[in-house]
């Protein structure tokens, strides 16, 4: 009985941890607060979640997703896009983003004491490279993370946008996934 309940423990957080949504794709379930209003931002057709293009203050204020065409071979195609920029207009510019040949395979989200997102971590990977092989991370200024949770997408799935919610400043993020052979060709 015990290993039952386990069991069912087991498959209950792991639906919560990667939830589908519209058109075949998923979700990983955001980190950070329940402030704000909700925001979906997709890359454009075919392509891939390279990085993040941001404004930093004691939190993080706005966040788009930099967006890149990748081949089959694994190939990055540039230029990138910012299809859409979510949060407030206070901050600092920064960008965070992957090399040419790779994306962004791990998220890793640091928020404040009040579940606030204050700045990313990225790790990047290859599409021919199952291991992440660098990381970047952006840098606060001011404020100070609390904690950090790291997201991820499903086995055999790469991220092609983000989600969460954001008012004045982002309260919560995501990545939005999907398989390969629906994002590369």
């Amino acid at each position: 009985m015990i290993t039952l309940v386990r069991n069912v423990g087991l498959v209950l957080f792991a639906l919560c941890i990667v939830a589908p949504s519209a058109h075949g794709a998923s979700q990983t379930v955001p980190i950070g607060g329940t402030g704000g209003g909700p925001f979906r931002i997709l890359c454009p057709d075919r392509q891939v979640l390279v990085g993040f293009s941001m404004r930093l203050g004691s939190a993080m204020d706005a966040i788009g997703p930099i967006c890149a065409r990748m081949r089959k071979s694994g190939k990055t195609l540039r230029p990138t896009t910012v299809p859409a920029f979510t949060g407030g207009g206070g901050g600092a510019g920064q960008v965070v983003a992957c090399p040419f040949n790779s994306f962004v395979h791990n998220l890793n989200v640091f928020v404040d004491r009040y579940e606030i997102v204050n700045h990313v971590e990225i790790r990047c990977r290859n599409l021919k490279n199952s291991a992440p092989f660098a990381k970047w991370r952006s840098t606060p200024h001011g404020g100070t993370p609390a904690r950090n949770y790291e997201v991820h997408c499903q086995v055999n799935q790469i991220p092609n946008g983000i989600h969460g919610k954001s008012g004045g400043l982002v309260d919560s993020l995501g990545m939005l996934c999907d398989l390969p052979s629906l994002i590369v060709r």
